[in-house]
């Protein structure tokens, strides 16, 4: 895995860990992707302070993509 953390952006430029969807994510998918697992432990046990992700390969409509729904992904939503 590759990543790239701008503290002052408080953005995490990532590949391949989370593949974002067109559409935000509502609810935690029945099957949680092990990568998307993988990238919140890792933000975790860095005490990372990210609020946007950027993935590389963006969704397909550029939106932006949040921490909250990485939270969503992985079952941890606040």
């Amino acid at each position: 895995m590759l990543f790239v953390y701008l503290p002052k952006q408080k953005i995490l430029i990532e590949a391949d860990s989370l593949n974002a969807p067109p559409a935000p994510l509502t609810q935690t998918p029945a099957v949680i992707s092990s990568a998307n697992m993988n990238l919140m432990d890792n933000i975790e046990r860095l005490h990372l302070d990210v609020q946007r992700i950027i993935p590389i390969h963006l969704p397909p409509n550029g939106r932006v993509v949040t921490m909250a729904e990485l939270r969503t992904a992985v079952g941890k939503a606040n």
